[in-house]
């Protein structure tokens, strides 16, 4: 009988406290790198490149409209003649949209790999051996799932966020008190509703429905594995994200050079530099991302029944 070598010590439904549930997380990639990697860097590649590509078309936006509005603003030009060139023109929507597909695109193919693993996990007690080609379809489906649910976060999110905005304006701003603890209340139930849709595969409206229902006996946990996690990625992402901000205010002091008339000899390589090291932040930043996702579903399954195995005939 050939020993599975990616076969890990986690239990999946092991009873953890919210160290464990980080400690686990890190220990699945830390005992099994290289399965681990196998797996999951061919998504953060491609996300990488495609948030690297949306930054680059934001970026376009910036220092065809944003900047040259600015500089026309401080040198005391009529504001009517100068909001229309906030519009962007043709090429810039179309470095928008191109970016923008390819952004949401490369985020569900990454969501995808690491629910998909995380369920494998969960299945059989190991890592997948096999590269993620094996199960591209139940990637994309979840990768589909995964889009989804993140465009409904982000709907309530602007949603609740316009309605306060309103109340602001018309009232008073002092209801933005109840706003914060909302937005993180809401934050919590939809990473507990995710981990029901998204590893459980549970239907949408009952993931939220669990969520809820769980939401004061499990918030604390969740909501501490969050905050602990979250500290260390936004560390790590202000430091990998230095290169390319440098090379964006680069690209921007270089837009507002020419808007005075100064001669700027620009290096042919400076785009596909800022591209390169984009990308390298990207992929970066969502392994750690990846890295939290596995507490989130290890919190989860904290406690859950485990489900009973299937008697097998002689």
């Amino acid at each position: 009988m050939n020993e599975n070598k990616n076969a890990t010590d986690i239990d999946f439904y092991k009873d953890r406290s919210f160290k464990s549930c980080i400690a686990d997380a890190w220990k699945a990639f830390a005992l099994h790198p290289k399965a681990f990697l196998k797996y999951l860097w061919p998504s953060l590649l491609v996300s990488g490149v495609g948030f690297a590509i949306l930054s680059f078309a934001l970026l376009q936006f910036s220092n065809n409209s944003i900047v040259p509005v600015r500089l026309f603003l401080q040198a005391g030009i009529d504001p009517q003649q100068v909001y229309p060139l906030l519009w962007p023109s043709l090429d810039t929507w179309l470095w928008l949209l191109v970016g923008l597909f390819v952004a949401v695109t490369s985020y569900g193919f990454w969501m995808g790999c690491t629910v998909s693993q995380i369920r494998f996990l969960k299945a059989t007690g190991s890592l997948p051996m096999k590269g993620w080609r094996t199960f591209r379809h139940e990637i994309y489906r979840d990768g589909g799932r995964s889009v989804l649910f993140a465009l409904l976060m982000l709907l309530i999110t602007l949603l609740i966020t316009a309605l306060f905005a309103f109340i602001g304006l018309k009232w008073t701003w002092w209801s933005l008190i109840a706003y914060v603890p909302l937005m993180v209340y809401l934050c919590i139930t939809g990473i507990m509703a995710s981990t029901y849709y998204l590893v459980e595969r549970t239907p949408l409206l009952h993931a939220w429905s669990l969520a809820v229902r769980n939401g004061m006996k499990r918030f604390g946990g969740f909501f501490l594995i969050a905050l602990l996690t979250f500290i260390p990625i936004a560390v790590v992402s202000m430091i990998v994200t230095l290169p390319s901000g440098i090379l964006q205010l680069s690209y921007t002091a270089e837009t507002a050079s020419l808007l005075a008339g100064d001669t700027v000899n620009t290096p042919i390589y400076m785009p596909l530099l800022y591209l390169l090291t984009s990308t390298l932040a990207t992929a970066f930043i969502l392994f750690n991302y990846s890295l939290q996702f596995w507490a989130f579903a290890f919190r989860m399954a904290a406690g859950s029944q485990r489900p009973k195995a299937t008697p097998q005939k002689d």
